[in-house]
């Protein structure tokens, strides 16, 4: 009976242990769920980043549409004083003609000009 009640004893030990690793797997097991918990809250900062970057991406593009027009306007405006500046130099032209060959070498030039 001795024995039996030994046996039994030592059972019930090896069953403890058992019980103690398997607590020992819990823990483990919590701790990796943390671990995993971390990641995923690391994960959605990186994303939250990623977002802010996507954001400031989209105001540079806008801002990089609106010196493009800007440019569009400078690059017409800049046409435009060309064109005064062509018309001032035909005026120059005329005035110093008619200046330099008098009435007779404007006549000259506007046909040479309606002629051609």
């Amino acid at each position: 009976m001795l024995k039996m009640l030994l046996v039994l004893v030592k059972m019930l030990l090896v069953l403890l242990k058992m019980l103690l690793m398997l607590l020992v797997l819990l823990k483990m097991l919590l701790v990796l769920l943390k671990m995993l918990l971390v990641l995923l809250k690391m994960l959605l900062v990186v994303l939250k980043l990623l977002l802010v970057l996507l954001k400031m991406l989209l105001v540079l593009l806008k801002l990089l549409l609106v010196l493009r027009k800007m440019l569009l306007v400078l690059l017409k405006m800049l046409l435009v004083l060309l064109k005064l500046l062509l018309v001032l130099l035909k005026m120059l032209l005329l005035r110093w003609t008619f200046n330099m060959h008098g009435y007779n070498g404007l006549n000259s030039l506007i046909n040479t000009f309606s002629s051609g």
